[in-house]
């Protein structure tokens, strides 16, 4: 049993780290580092150990379950908001005066295998133009949310494409990876390889910003996708 004087003690300790920037105070700007997921398994796996006892409001553990779900937000099934806040990508990945219109789409994989559904797709609203020779080619989405339905075991692909000419080019993939928590939480993810697999010139040059909020429950009507995506959408042992 998980007794109080336990419970206070991991609490002041994870105040402790919130408080000397361990942990940041939004909820999310380190809980992705590997000590603070250990802390947060143990706090996690000794709560459930705790019985349920009425009138317990005010206890140490009511007050680490409401810690824990400060600190790590991801981890609950229902449905999200995600925004695309800044793709950047290195200039020179690109022939230099090639004109870029820059879109992305997201790719969502069911826990239970299959082929990808587009859940979000960018071409409706227009590309971003850039202009490759001029500096990191960029683009930004964070006005127009999405949502997507999230159980543990779903995974999403967010492809980032060139749709300039006749034929459009991915360029890069970023895949999800299957760690327990919401895929598309909110975090600076790092792009290190191109859509064909092979390695950038310059891995910390090419990020994805995502900015994400847990809106509701799970779906249970059955709400449908958009459509099955078609190219490099199977859900293989890869994606790409």
């Amino acid at each position: 049993m998980f007794g109080l004087k336990k419970l206070e003690k991991r609490a002041k300790a994870m105040i402790f780290l919130t408080l000397t920037g361990g942990v940041g105070l939004g909820g999310y700007a380190n809980r992705d580092h590997p000590l603070m997921q250990k802390i947060l398994g143990i706090v996690r796996d000794q709560i459930s150990k705790q019985p349920a006892a009425p009138g317990e409001a005010g206890t140490g553990k009511a007050i680490l379950e409401s810690l824990v779900e400060r600190l790590d937000p991801y981890r609950k099934p229902g449905e999200y908001e995600v925004r695309i806040e800044k793709i950047r990508l290195d200039d020179k990945e690109f022939r230099s005066g090639h004109t870029i219109d820059l879109e992305v789409r997201v790719v969502k994989y069911d826990a239970k295998g299959g082929k990808g559904i587009v859940v979000w797709d960018a071409k409706a609203t227009g590309g971003r133009p850039n202009v490759a020779g001029r500096g990191p080619i960029s683009g930004e989405w964070a006005d127009q949310p999405f949502t997507v339905d999230w159980k543990e075991g779903d995974g999403f692909d967010i492809e980032i494409w060139d749709r300039k000419g006749l034929r459009p080019t991915k360029w890069f993939v970023f895949e999800s990876e299957d760690d327990g928590a919401f895929p598309l939480r909110t975090k600076t993810h790092t792009l290190d390889t191109l859509a064909d697999g092979k390695a950038v010139r310059d891995p910390s040059a090419n990020t994805i910003v995502l900015k994400a909020k847990r809106i509701a429950a799970p779906q249970t009507d059955g709400k449908p996708t958009e459509a099955v995506a078609g190219r490099n959408a199977s859900r293989g042992g890869t994606r790409r």
